[in-house]
Formats: structure tokens, sequence, C-alpha cells
């Protein structure tokens, strides 16, 4: 099960909601600079989006301050290359062997010497695509038409990216409830939680020692 189906009506990390406005700024402005070099702020205004906030900061934090992540439709190469991820999305969230992460289909097409090499290279199971977090379907999710090549697929799987958050101000009178969309099972939560530690906590190469 990957949403509740009794959800709270406070907000949860890994929660859906819709309605916010998310910003992003572009430019630099030295310190030494007496007015700003060129800059802009991006406004947007996503259908849904994702609480990265985790649950007990949203309960203390009395600014009402949350970190938000836009909802993305998934890569369609990723959906229509790789029939391990196309028959369940949500595989992208968890630890997988490199044979289901190139993917059945092009595992076979390969040499042994290369195989070889890559479960040298690869051993065991690890993350793919590290800053990515796939959703999975919903009825409350609108459909989208998915487009690879001459394949099309009207589908409702949608992801986020760790790499573009953004902190939003919520009104104070604002009933968390009027804008939950759906929230996540305690088990899809704790998938979220673990790979965005592992993407925020993993060491650099000259890191390591």
């Amino acid at each position: 099960m990957f949403y509740e189906n009794n959800p709270q009506s406070i907000l949860r990390f890994g929660d859906i909601v819709r309605g916010f406005l998310l910003t992003h700024s572009q430019g630099y402005i030295p310190s030494s600079a007496e007015k700003p070099d060129a800059y802009h702020i991006e406004v947007a205004h996503p259908k849904l989006a994702a609480v990265l906030t985790p649950c007990c900061t949203i309960a203390q934090d009395s600014g009402n301050m949350i970190i938000l992540t836009p909802l993305r439709q998934i890569r369609s190469d990723y959906y229509f290359t790789n029939s391990h991820l196309k028959e369940d999305f949500t595989r992208i969230n968890r630890e997988m062997t490199i044979q289901q992460a190139i993917g059945p289909e092009k595992w076979g097409k390969i040499s042994d010497e290369e195989k070889s090499q890559r479960l040298s290279d690869s051993p065991g199971r690890q993350y793919i695509n590290l800053n990515l977090f796939a959703y999975d379907r919903h009825d409350l999710l609108p459909e989208y038409e998915l487009k690879f090549k001459r394949l099309r697929e009207f589908i409702n799987y949608y992801m986020i990216d760790f790499r573009s958050i953004c902190r939003v101000q919520m009104p104070k009178e604002l009933n968390p409830s009027s804008v939950k969309i759906l929230q996540l099972s305690v088990s899809a939560r704790q998938e979220l939680r673990e790979k965005i530690a592992h993407y925020f906590g993993r060491k650099p190469e000259e890191d390591i020692l």
C-alpha cells in the first residue's frame, strides 16, 4: 500500500498538496557590488507538490514554514525502455541490482565481458537516479500522456526531484486538510525518508579515506 486509506488532517512528510506558489531565484550578486547584476525570480504554480519537511518539524514550527517540491511527470525513457520499472515505477525508490537498473531488455544484449565488468563495478543492490522519488498511481492524481518515440500511454505516476525544493510560509489560518490530497503510507514514507537521507548523506569520493 503506497497511500494511507485514512489520512490525518495534519500535514505529514511526503504528503501531496495543492495550491502553493513556488519560487526560484537565478543570479549572483557579489558582496562588493553597489547594484545587483542581472537576476530574476521565477514563480511557479504547480498543480501538485510534495511536502519534504519532517513530520516533527511541521508540528513544532510556529512560523508555519514548510519545504515543498513540485510533482513532475516521470521520465518516458525510463518507463518505456525498462520493463522492470514499467511494471512498477515505484521500484525506482528502492535499491536494485545492476540487471534491474539496466533492464532485462538491454542486459540481454550486452556481452558477457561487459556484464562481468558491470557486476564488478556495481555489486549487490544500489539506488539508481538518487535524486528522484516516484509516486504511485492513484485515482486522485490526473492522468497525462507519456510519449517515447512512437509509444504512447496515459498514466498517472509522478515523481519528485530532491534538487528542486522551495521554502513556503503557510498562512496561519490555512486548514491543512483543505490543501492535502494524499498521504503516504508508513512504509512509503519510510522509503522516501531513506532515499532522501541517502541522497544528502552520501560522501563525495574526495572525502572517502
